[in-house]
């Protein structure tokens, strides 16, 4: 990967464009959508990841990407995803240039369909944490996380016993990056790489 030719063009030419998405929850499935959020600073793209607070909810203490659960008054996945952005991590819709969204994840533990999509935001300023829901920022280099010597390829079994291959990253800062989150950054990466 050579961040230095990565721009928002090229990561919207290598991701699927942002189109309305209903959601399709199943009798054993709901459905999510969460936002991967890029920052250019210092040159450098970065991902904004959340630690999720270890009293509340189903991935409780783990590292992720903003986002949660459809609700019915929201008019389509991406408007699940602007409101659960802005209530844990205070981001409004006008600070996120929404270039498109990733595959499509589902989750063995907490049965969610993941609706991925991807962003840039204008900066980490006049963020408002949910305390309910989060307990710190975790920035990370977009070249850290693209380096194979930053993470191993684990295989675990999905709810059906078939084998399924996730990531699980080396800690950063104290926090280690796995499971369905990770898999969705790799997925980013991989896409970028495709086209770069």
């Amino acid at each position: 990967m050579n961040p230095a030719q990565i721009t928002p063009e090229l990561i919207r030419a290598a991701i699927y464009p942002v189109q309305q998405l209903m959601p399709y929850p199943t009798a054993e499935r709901k459905t999510a959508a969460v936002l991967m959020p890029l920052l250019l600073r210092d040159n450098t793209w970065q991902v904004m990841y959340i630690k999720r607070t270890s009293h509340n909810g189903t991935h409780q203490g783990q590292v992720a990407f903003p986002g949660g659960g459809y609700e019915p008054e929201d008019q389509d996945m991406t408007a699940t995803m602007y409101r659960e952005v802005y209530e844990e991590v205070g981001l409004t819709e006008g600070r996120i240039e929404l270039l498109g969204r990733l595959d499509y994840r589902f989750t063995t533990s907490s049965k969610y369909n993941i609706i991925p999509f991807v962003g840039v935001i204008d900066s980490l300023e006049n963020l408002t944490l949910s305390d309910l829901e989060v307990e710190r920022l975790l920035i990370i280099p977009l070249t850290w996380l693209a380096d194979a010597g930053n993470y191993v390829e684990e295989w675990m079994h999905d709810e059906l016993g078939q084998p399924v291959m996730t990531f699980r990253y080396h800690p950063f800062q104290g926090e280690i990056l796995w499971g369905i989150t990770a898999s969705m950054t790799q997925n980013f990466i991989s896409l970028v790489n495709r086209i770069q």
